[in-house]
């Protein structure tokens, strides 16, 4: 009971840092419930669509979405208890994912149709994300050596700020500010990063490249 009380602690201090500004305590925030809001998206999914739609909902597609909501939405949060963070959370993906089956429902019916049976997200899904990809990548690879190291750090290797800290040897507080610099900078050259919420391997992809240099 008590690990469960500091758990809802933790959460409750991310969201109020989050609300105030902390771009890497929303990122926390998402990571801490990444897995957990895609399981209930996807369990949604099965009961909500028929099965003409169904195969063609991207759950990382409505995942993204929810976050990106959220933190443009942040401001209208207010915390009522344990899990409150996480049931406002479901609130958002439950119209996230009414808002995506009403679109591809229109396409359906205007003839456009799945492009192959259950076979997952569109050729122009796919182009679209291969395109971010490319330029995101470009925005890293423009930054410094210090800011790209602590993103890809942070979101490639998945350490903690006290692991990244260790690694190159600042302080805890001294990465955070690195961090925040690091991602207003990478806003300022990409736009709006959505929390990054980029597959794993093209984010491995960057570090082999980088590594290579």
């Amino acid at each position: 009971m008590k690990v469960l009380m500091e758990d809802q602690a933790r959460v409750a201090l991310l969201v109020v840092q989050a609300k105030g500004g902390d771009r890497e305590a929303f990122d926390r925030l998402v990571e801490r419930f990444r897995d957990r809001l895609r399981s209930t998206i996807e369990g949604w999914s099965k009961f909500q669509v028929g099965p003409q739609v169904g195969p063609q909902v991207d759950s990382d597609d409505v995942l993204q979405e929810t976050f990106l909501r959220a933190f443009r939405s942040l401001e209208g949060f207010d915390w009522q208890g344990d899990d409150s963070f996480f049931r406002w959370l479901c609130g958002i993906a439950k119209r996230a994912l009414a808002q995506t089956i009403q679109d591809l429902r229109k396409s359906q019916a205007a003839g456009g149709g799945p492009s192959v049976a259950g076979s997952g997200p569109t050729q122009t899904k796919i182009a679209r994300r291969v395109e971010r990809f490319d330029r995101l990548e470009q925005a890293l690879q423009s930054l410094s050596p210090e800011y790209r190291e602590v993103l890809l750090l942070s979101r490639v290797e998945g350490l903690k700020t006290k692991e990244i800290a260790q690694r190159l040897k600042r302080t805890p507080n001294a990465v955070k500010h690195l961090m925040a610099r690091a991602l207003v900078d990478l806003r300022s050259r990409f736009g709006d990063t959505e929390s990054l919420n980029l597959p794993r391997d093209r984010w491995l992809e960057v570090r082999r490249r980088d590594d290579e240099k």
